[in-house]
């Protein structure tokens, strides 16, 4: 994917500074591995994570966010960060299950209204939508599934949540774009969390490939639909961990 293409979709900052935050990220761990913290003990802040690195603070900010997404470090108000150990120790299926069965009732309440808004944007976005922004999603459903070959579920999270951004901007309705932007912030760490599933990925793939073609043939009844079950299954899996794990059915 040419540097061309990607300043086209309008993504070139972004995959700049989450290759800037990944850097970060692993620079913190090599930190880590090499003595200076153990489990438990307080982080750097992020004034002295932009002065180790020479990052700037919405960088910081974002690398911490995201190691707080997969269980690495536990923020406290007021206090600052704290390590609880690598999340490669803790990427099994039940710690996944226990972090959805944690977070049960708030992720429901999400999906729920993810439901009434986004097939209303998916209608609205397909009548609407230009070729160009037809073709953004194209370019970020590959960057998606370049991401699920590499295993980078934090990529993977960051792409689709780009998709569903764009095909809220597509729609043309400024409340939608609003509402699916403080969405976005609610479900990135659900986001993190489930595409560590293989399933999870594999049926991602599956579902904007067939959102995408509804699109192209600016079938709105289709994409609506599409995108409901999408939402729909995605509500039932979730509901399935959570149940399996209280069942102490294996997953």
């Amino acid at each position: 994917m040419g540097n061309s293409m990607l300043k086209a979709v309008g993504l070139m900052k972004p995959i700049e500074r989450i290759s800037i935050v990944d850097q970060v990220i692993n620079n913190l761990k090599e930190y880590i591995v090499e003595g200076n913290i153990d489990v438990g003990d307080k982080m750097p802040t992020e004034k002295e994570i932009c002065e180790m690195y020479g990052v700037g603070r919405s960088t910081a900010r974002e690398a911490y966010r995201m190691m707080q997404a997969i269980d690495m470090i536990d923020v406290r108000r007021g206090k600052g960060a704290y390590f609880k150990g690598f999340p490669e120790e803790r990427t099994d299926d039940s710690y996944v299950a226990n972090w959805f069965r944690e977070h049960s009732q708030r992720l429901t309440n999400i999906m729920e209204v993810r439901i009434a808004i986004e097939t209303m944007t998916t209608r609205l976005a397909i009548q609407r939508m230009s070729d160009r922004q037809l073709e953004q999603l194209r370019v970020l459903h590959e960057l998606f599934v370049q991401s699920a070959r590499a295993k980078n579920y934090v990529k993977m999270a960051f792409y689709d949540e780009e998709l569903h951004h764009k095909i809220a901007e597509a729609s043309g309705n400024e409340l939608l774009i609003r509402m699916e932007k403080i969405i976005a912030e609610c479900i990135m760490d659900y986001r993190m969390q489930t595409y560590q599933l293989p399933d999870n990925a594999v049926h991602a793939i599956t579902t904007h490939d067939a959102l995408l073609n509804a699109f192209e043939k600016r079938n709105a009844e289709a994409g609506v639909a599409l995108m409901t079950e999408h939402l729909e299954n995605s509500l039932e899996d979730m509901q399935a961990i959570t149940q399996e794990k209280d069942s102490g059915t294996p997953l």
